[in-house]
């Protein structure tokens, strides 16, 4: 009786555990439209400012002392949105963390690995892997695209004042590596098709027994 007792409460155990990870979880997934938001608006707000006053902000020439705060606060625009996409990361990360633990910990319920396989576009049904995929890659492309863009305007907007083809330059070669970073995380997120071929294998293993 005892032996059953205990059985009961770690299984309890086991399934309030597993649902407050998936409620972080969840959490983690509710802020990130937050911040996209947010970045979008930052954005808008910039493009509003640079077109109702570009008659007044010295578009052409090379500027003068007195304007360096505004090329400041352009730049500074752009790190904003380098750092909303980054703590977006800090989320992603987290809960694919979660994620990789509910995988390894909870094999003896096949069904939950399998589930956090296919969220995570490497497991499942190849339909649900396809949709999942595509989803994802989204979600990247309409975060850091116009990071990208803001990155390339500012750099742009501040050639153009002052006539530095080094700003222009180096605002090109930071998007460039921006870009670069975003595929190397998108791999440690994602992951490859080696770790596709291997959890379909698992899964086989564990249908077959």
């Amino acid at each position: 009786m005892d032996a059953d007792s205990a059985s009961q409460d770690r299984e309890e155990l086991v399934v309030e555990l597993y649902k407050s990870l998936r409620a972080e979880t969840s959490n983690y997934f509710e802020k990130i439209p937050a911040l996209w938001l947010q970045k979008f608006i930052l954005i808008g707000l910039m493009l509003a400012f640079l077109l109702t006053r570009k008659g007044t902000l010295n578009l052409t020439g090379k500027g003068s002392g007195e304007e360096f705060g505004f090329d400041a606060v352009l730049v500074a625009i752009a790190l904003l949105a380098c750092f909303l996409d980054a703590k977006m990361l800090e989320y992603s990360l987290h809960a694919r963390a979660i994620s990789a633990f509910i995988e390894d910990e909870f094999t003896d319920i096949g069904m939950l690995a399998r589930w956090e396989q296919t969220l995570w576009g490497y497991g499942g049904k190849s339909f649900a892997r396809r949709i999942i995929r595509v989803r994802s890659a989204t979600t990247v492309l309409v975060t850091v695209l116009p990071t990208v863009l803001v990155i390339v305007l500012v750099s742009i907007v501040i050639y153009i004042r002052r006539q530095t083809i080094d700003v222009l330059a180096g605002g090109l070669l930071i998007s460039l590596a921006y870009i670069v970073v975003t595929i190397v995380m998108w791999r440690r997120v994602w992951p490859t098709e080696a770790k596709r071929q291997n959890a379909e294998q698992v899964n086989k293993g564990g249908d077959g027994a």
